[in-house]
């Protein structure tokens, strides 16, 4: 900690910049001698544009990599149930590393492997909503994707996601349901 915050307190350190308030109060919480260099500067990400409209489903996406410590079971569950309720009026489109024992627990789900950036973006274009149960991160540069082609967000708040609402405005762009933490 004492060679961290030399460095921090040296002249040549100008700025230390977070990508997040949440993060920014962290840095500062640990080293308060420091408060006058920390200036937040979020991602950018540039927008895209949404393909048009074609067909009468809404399109929901899960897309991410890490299927485990991104909610990926949840995304799963939900789908399930979503695709029970309301097979006709959806269209799941569910992008994941998801190991082959997992896929075979899911049969009625359409699961796709890892895309490229390329197809994934056009998968962004193409779809409603973006799903994204994941129980930690940090920071969700899926979500700056995703609200980059106009899409809103339906999250997760965990003690573990607090920058969550730096990104999405309840009711604006996007939902974040709060949950207990220790849901597995």
């Amino acid at each position: 900690k004492d060679k961290i915050k030399k460095i921090l307190l040296d002249e040549n350190c100008k700025k230390i910049m977070p990508w997040t308030k949440v993060t920014a109060n962290e840095i500062i919480k640990e080293f308060p001698e420091v408060k006058g260099k920390v200036e937040i500067v979020y991602p950018a990400i540039p927008l895209h544009k949404k393909a048009k409209k074609t067909g009468k489903k809404i399109k929901i996406l899960y897309a991410t990599r890490y299927f485990w410590l991104k909610g990926g079971i949840i995304a799963l569950e939900v789908y399930k149930k979503l695709q029970e309720k309301y097979n006709t009026k959806i269209e799941l489109i569910f992008i994941s590393d998801v190991p082959d024992n997992v896929k075979r627990r899911y049969p009625g789900l359409k699961i796709r492997d890892l895309v490229s950036q390329k197809e994934l973006f056009k998968l962004y274009s193409e779809s409603d909503i973006f799903f994204y149960p994941s129980f930690m991160d940090t920071f969700g540069f899926g979500q700056l994707e995703a609200m980059s082609f106009g899409l809103p967000i339906i999250t997760v708040n965990t003690k573990y996601t607090k920058t969550r609402k730096e990104i999405i405005e309840n009711n604006k762009n996007g939902l974040i349901f709060d949950i207990k933490d220790d849901l597995t």
